[in-house]
């Protein structure tokens, strides 16, 4: 397996792209000599089965590790602008992240060809933003005391910016009548069928302002995974009624 890190204006194209699934992008790059198609996780690392190397040593010892929240200050001189938007980052994780080997181009971004080599079944049925989707069909707006939850698979998002209180577009989340259904991070996998290259163990708390526009509908099965869980996705960047609180971090299994 190929694990790779993302650079800063990949990062931000990713950012700046609707999300394929929660926490999830689908993508072909370059990464040495040889181009991949793969999944892009959290807006920051992208992981490829056909590629060589120990990536699977690399995610085994992230996933085992305990991840703590320290305060560092957004000019500490560890971190460029656009590695670290926030004031509430995690030393040791961007410590492993920057020892990943870096990907050389990234040539197509939730391209339908590369989605089809990934998800065989994917069959999308409408386009919205460009980009093809199949299973958020409704759009509706949040009531005054909505909660929703997001999963993410790293400790950091780059979507859920606790600074501003706020949350960037077409980013993905879950109702909270959802919440007994997801138990741990590969729960949510399963739940959202998302790739298997992970667990999605950090748990966001999200209380947007109320009338915020929503897409809305269950997810379908794909990636192997069953889905059948209920997904929103904001569709702007949208506002909390209050501070975010730091993720709840969710047992592998």
């Amino acid at each position: 397996m190929g694990v790779f890190r993302l650079e800063a204006p990949y990062i931000r194209r990713s950012l700046g792209t609707p999300e394929f699934a929660m926490g999830v992008q689908v993508a072909k790059v370059v990464a040495g000599d040889r181009i991949l198609v793969g999944y892009i996780l959290g807006d920051i690392v992208f992981m490829s089965d056909e590629g060589d190397g120990d990536g699977g040593a690399k995610l085994d010892d992230v996933f085992k590790r305990q991840w703590q929240w320290p305060e560092i200050e957004v000019t500490d001189p560890f971190f460029s602008a656009d590695e670290s938007p926030e004031p509430r980052e995690h030393l040791g994780f961007y410590q492993w992240w920057r020892e990943l080997p870096v990907i050389g181009q990234m040539i197509e971004l939730n391209g339908l060809t590369e989605i089809r080599r990934l998800v065989p079944n994917y069959n999308p049925w409408t386009q919205d933003y460009g980009v093809p989707i199949s299973h958020l069909p409704y759009r509706t707006v949040t009531a005054p005391d909505d909660v929703f939850y997001r999963f993410e698979a790293w400790p950091v998002s780059k979507r859920v910016l606790q600074s501003s209180q706020r949350v960037i577009a077409d980013t993905y989340a879950a109702p909270a009548r959802e919440a007994p259904f997801v138990a741990s991070g590969f729960g949510a996998v399963g739940r959202y069928a998302l790739p298997k290259l992970g667990p999605h163990c950090y748990r966001w708390e999200l209380q947007p302002i109320s009338g915020t526009e929503i897409d809305i509908g269950a997810c379908i099965p794909q990636n192997g995974q069953a889905g059948g869980g209920v997904e929103v996705r904001f569709r702007n960047d949208t506002d909390m009624r209050g501070p975010i609180a730091n993720p709840i971090v969710f047992p592998v299994y």
